[in-house]
């Protein structure tokens, strides 16, 4: 990383408060398992290509 980005403490404060918040999620069993967001983005996709076909070119 960048030492100017680093030591600027807007951009830490904005780290640590992302941080702060995945501990506070995964503290409150709000975390989704690898295999759960393969399987929603593959039916996402699929959707979206499915539509893509309908539409005339």
């Amino acid at each position: 990383m960048n030492k100017a980005v680093t030591h600027d403490p807007e951009y830490l404060a904005f780290l640590q408060r992302k941080v702060d918040q995945a501990r506070a999620d995964i503290a409150a069993g709000r975390v989704h398992r690898h295999e759960e967001v393969e399987a929603e983005m593959d039916a996402l996709f699929t959707e979206l290509e499915r539509q893509g076909r309908r539409r005339p070119a």
